[in-house]
């Protein structure tokens, strides 16, 4: 299915901002500049890569490859890149049986520029460029230093250190991931980049992520290189061009068109009807086998959306515009609160537990959700549903959850909450009128759209 809402674990990164770490200055006499990303129009690179984790004697792993096109430079100097991924996963179990599943491909558009910062787009939530093209510091001081990238969608930051093998013909990058996730997931995630100067490319990258279920650590071990950099043919680079752009667009469009129709029950049918449509039109009219071959897949999974899209669009309609159940709930210093207590403002319920990552990626939003409409009438609930209370606190101390969270477990299975992270909206008369079930990067958008729209504002 290719459309889905983001409720799974997964681990993506957008655009970033660049700070120097603070730390002992250590002068490495071998490295004397910073190198430079070398792009030029009809670059064709390759990379292959592989993933490996064992659980209970039974291997999960992947094999990928990520084709990168450089297409051409665009008006403020950033270069834009089409790529395709292309994941094999496969598992052995005990007995040294293999099974692989289908491959699945991706398609990306980066915009990035030579020092390895990008320019956010939709199509970066998929197929991220810092998994290759990590952004580098601007002097040579800064990298001594160490630097760090603050991902702004996601407020993750990545810790950036030089290490002291470096020289100005291999520079080998330390990585550490660092947020409040990787404390309350329990978990690590690191990585080594190696980066040629003299070619102005990543040549390598090993990475690790462990995570701990229970007592037991699970250690994912990665590797990807560069395969190869070749000169495109022009005339087909021309081609991808131009396919490419239809495709982006009408991809754009075919998710816009789903969300609408699961949103508005009353036009489902007709929204779906037109997102199958552009996508067969603009298979029509692309010439890249390659692509064509990606339509074709995304319009086998057409009924599959179909399904799940009319599904969701009959839940939705079956709670927006419907009273409130009201409820009684305690909040973390013991105090009781009801539903009641929040007549006359819109009141923004968020569901959550400790063991959801994307409920602890959305709180950075409803933070800002919360200051937004301090002053107004409005009020941000935490719906917590952990069993265990420390659970919660430790999420709440960790996260500075700056707004009222309450203990409910029996309040979700009311609300028929399966989901998460869920958040729900409702009006001043206490009637559901939105509801956001998901992490998005533009949470806070669409539900600040909502929320003025009930408070009267455009």
């Amino acid at each position: 299915m290719k459309f889905k809402k983001i409720i799974i674990p997964l681990f993506i990164f957008i655009t970033s901002t660049l700070s120097a770490a603070q730390g002992p200055y250590v002068a490495n006499p071998a490295v004397t500049k910073v190198p430079q990303l070398n792009f030029q129009a009809g670059l064709e690179l390759i990379y292959k890569g592989n993933g490996s984790r064992t659980t209970d004697r039974v291997i999960f792993g992947t094999d990928d490859e990520t084709r990168i096109w450089v297409t051409d430079r665009n008006p403020d100097d950033s270069w834009r890149l089409v790529v395709r991924r292309t994941v094999a996963s496969y598992k052995i179990d005990e007995n040294g049986q293999r099974t692989d599943n289908a491959p699945e491909t991706v398609w990306a558009r980066w915009d990035l520029a030579v020092d390895g910062s990008f320019r956010y787009n939709r199509t970066n939530e998929d197929l991220d460029p810092a998994g290759i093209f990590i952004p580098l510091p601007s002097n040579i001081l800064d990298a001594g230093l160490g630097w760090t990238v603050t991902k702004k969608n996601f407020w993750e930051q990545d810790a950036y250190t030089l290490d002291g093998r470096s020289s100005d013909s291999l520079w080998i990058v330390n990585d550490r991931f660092t947020n409040p996730l990787v404390a309350i997931g329990r978990m690590t995630q690191s990585a080594v980049f190696y980066i040629d100067p003299r070619r102005g490319l990543p040549i390598k990258k090993e990475g690790k992520f462990v995570q701990m279920v229970g007592e037991t650590p699970h250690e994912t071990i990665t590797a990807t290189f560069l395969e190869s950099a070749a000169t495109a043919d022009s005339t087909w680079l021309g081609n991808l061009k131009r396919d490419a752009e239809l495709y982006f667009q009408a991809d754009s469009q075919y998710d816009e068109l789903m969300d609408q129709g699961e949103r508005d029950y009353k036009r489902t049918d007709d929204c779906l009807k037109r997102a199958e449509k552009i996508l067969r039109d603009v298979r029509d009219k692309t010439t890249i086998p390659e692509l064509q071959a990606q339509l074709n897949q995304e319009i086998a999974g057409v009924p599959d959306d179909v399904n799940y899209i009319r599904e969701e669009a009959k839940k939705r309609a079956k709670i927006v515009d419907t009273p409130a159940r009201d409820w009684r709930a305690v909040d973390f210093q013991g105090q009781s609160h009801t539903l009641k207590d929040f007549r006359k403002k819109v009141v923004i319920m968020d569901f959550w537990y400790r063991g959801c990552p994307w409920c602890i990626m959305a709180f950075p939003q409803v933070k800002k959700l919360a200051e937004y409409f301090k002053d107004q009438p409005v009020a941000i609930l935490g719906m917590n549903v952990d069993k265990a209370d420390s659970n919660a606190q430790f999420v709440i101390e960790k996260m500075g959850l700056n707004y009222l969270n309450l203990k409910a477990g029996a309040i979700a299975k009311d609300y028929g909450i399966n989901s998460y992270p869920h958040l729900l909206i409702i009006d001043q008369k206490g009637l559901i009128r939105d509801e956001h079930i998901g992490y998005t990067p533009d949470l806070f958008e669409q539900v600040t759209r909502s929320v003025a729209t009930l408070l009267g504002k455009k």
